[in-house]
C-alpha cells in the first residue's frame, strides 16, 4: 500500500472476475468468475499467486456445482472442525458452501428464482444471508440448510446484504436506492 505497485497476479482466464476474498489466516484468494474452462471457484497460493489445483464441483452437475458465473464468495473466519469453508453464490439461482480442502460441496441453498446476487455469514457462522434479483433476502440455517421466510421489503433486485456484529440483525442493500435494516425472527411466512 505504501509503493501502490502491484505486488502480484493472478491470471485468469475468464471475462470477467466478479468477487474475492483473502483468508483470515492469509494462505489463500478465492475468486469468483464466469470462467467455466477452470472453473467458476478458484483457488490461488496468496504467497505465490499460483492458481491451487483444486476442483469446487463440476460445472456441468447442477446438483454438486455452480453451472454458471459465480458472483459472490466469502471464506469462513474459523477454520471450524470440518475445515475452512468457503460461500459463493451465482446466476444459477443457487448459493453453496465448499469444504477448501477437498473442494467438495458441503450444502446447497436452493429457494431463491433468480440471480443469488451475494451470500455472507453471520458473525457466528451459524447462519448465511442470501439475497437476489428475485427481490427478496433470506436467512438459512447453516447447518440444516433450512430457509427462513424470505424478506421482501425491497421493491426489485436485493445487490448486497450483512449481518450486524451481534447477529441480531441484517442489512441489505437494493435496485430501489434503500438500504433496509432488519430482523430475521421478525420476518414471518403467511
Amino acid at each position: 500500500l505504501a509503493s501502490g505497485r502491484q505486488i502480484k497476479q493472478l491470471n485468469h482466464e475468464g471475462l470477467y472476475i466478479y468477487s474475492v476474498d483473502w483468508s483470515a489466516d492469509g494462505k489463500w484468494i478465492a475468486t469468483g468468475s464466469n470462467d467455466s474452462i477452470n472453473g467458476y471457484v478458484q483457488l490461488w497460493n496468496a504467497e505465490t499467486g499460483e492458481r491451487v489445483d483444486r476442483k469446487f464441483g463440476d460445472n456441468r452437475d447442477e446438483s454438486t456445482s455452480h453451472t454458471d458465473a459465480v458472483l459472490s464468495v466469502r471464506f469462513s473466519k474459523s477454520d471450524n472442525a470440518g475445515g475452512l469453508k468457503l460461500l459463493t453464490s451465482s446466476y444459477d439461482n443457487t448459493a453453496r458452501l465448499w469444504n477448501v480442502t477437498t473442494g467438495k460441496q458441503d450444502r446447497r441453498f436452493l429457494g431463491h428464482t433468480w440471480w443469488v446476487w451475494d451470500a455472507q455469514f453471520s458473525p457466528d457462522e451459524k447462519e448465511i444471508v442470501t439475497v437476489s434479483q428475485d427481490g427478496t433476502a433470506i436467512v438459512w440455517n447453516v447447518e440444516s440448510g433450512e430457509p427462513g421466510a424470505p424478506f421482501t421489503g425491497h421493491h426489485g433486485a436485493v445487490y448486497s446484504a450483512a449481518f450486524s456484529p451481534d447477529n441480531g440483525s441484517v442489512v441489505t442493500g437494493g435496485y430501489d436506492k434503500r438500504v433496509l435494516v432488519w430482523r430475521p425472527e421478525d420476518v414471518r411466512a403467511y
